[in-house]
């Protein structure tokens, strides 16, 4: 169950969002120095994941550089004396805290990814990329569909198995001029069956040639983060209070994440930017303007979640 203090922020930039955002992470914080979080026992530690991270105030943000600027509106304005940069992050930032995954062990970068991508295709006995494999072009473009998979939470096995079932149902309608319909997940491509094994193929290498090495991405550190709330409801549940600024919307396994936290966290703020051209309104009131379009998804998406809407004028 989400919490009735659980609210979605709507209102046009300029309208003080940020603001109520900031004052209710800096209340927070004085009310953590209040009441300090419970030690956490040896054994979690030596596990890999912090099941305590200190201070009981999440502020989730999409990029570091806005992290960055948050905590420097904290020091300079003055919103909490004695400030200690501690809860305001990234989802990013927020997997490797809470996995253990800061330092030499932490997430490869694009350009590793771009070295292994180059070591699986070598490997490919598939003959659908053979004398492409120098490309860069190709290179982004498998890099970016692989990203778009993990986003989904879709790892090489549950897509082999998307390919499989997509050409085996191709057996029973023949495409015309060689072109495939579009069905279940693959309606990215048009293009004749053999690009669909192929695909799968280097995206299986890729991953192998990851884990083998022990490495992992971005992304496979939000799904083991994902993975890890699914399996201890007890992960982040000493935090009481959550704060998410800046997203017009949200990848499916970010969401996810947010739907656990939501489940487990008492109070919840969620800012939403409004649309100043449009008089449609998302919220009960005639008069109130609407979301952006990109984030109308978003909104219904959380107003299903059962979090209230809030407009500020």
């Amino acid at each position: 169950m989400v919490s009735e203090k659980s609210l979605i922020i709507l209102g046009r930039a300029g309208c003080g969002r940020t603001t109520l955002l900031l004052e209710t992470f800096c209340e927070g914080i004085k009310a953590q120095c209040k009441t300090p979080a419970p030690p956490q026992p040896a054994l979690e530690r030596s596990e890999g994941v912090d099941h305590h991270l200190p201070g009981g105030v999440l502020f989730l943000l999409p990029t570091h550089s806005q992290v960055e600027h948050i905590k420097d509106v904290i020091i300079r304005k003055g919103f909490a004396s004695g400030f200690i940069e501690e809860g305001i992050c990234t989802f990013s930032q927020l997997a490797r805290d809470t996995l253990g995954y800061n330092g030499p062990k932490g997430p490869i970068t694009e350009l590793e990814k771009g070295f292994i991508l180059r070591e699986a295709l070598r490997g490919a006995t598939l003959k659908y990329f053979k004398g492409k494999e120098g490309f860069q072009g190709l290179h982004m473009a498998l890099l970016r569909f692989i990203k778009e998979l993990k986003e989904d939470g879709q790892y090489p096995a549950q897509f082999h198995r998307a390919v499989n079932e997509f050409l085996k149902g191709q057996r029973t309608s023949r495409p015309k001029h060689g072109v495939l319909p579009t069905k279940g997940g693959l309606s990215g491509f048009s293009t004749f069956p053999e690009k669909y094994p192929a695909l799968s193929e280097v995206y299986s290498l890729f991953q192998t040639v990851l884990e083998k090495r022990g490495l992992l991405d971005e992304d496979d550190l939000l799904n083991q983060l994902l993975r890890s709330l699914e399996a201890d409801e007890t992960l982040l549940s000493q935090k009481r209070l959550l704060l998410v600024d800046g997203f017009h919307d949200f990848t499916p396994v970010e969401f996810r994440i947010l739907r656990m936290l939501f489940k487990r966290i008492p109070r919840v703020l969620v800012s939403l930017v409004l649309d100043a051209e449009t008089k449609d309104s998302p919220t009960c009131s005639p008069r109130s303007p609407q979301v952006f379009g990109h984030c109308q998804a978003v909104y219904e998406e959380l107003k299903s979640l059962g979090l209230k809407p809030r407009l500020l004028q």
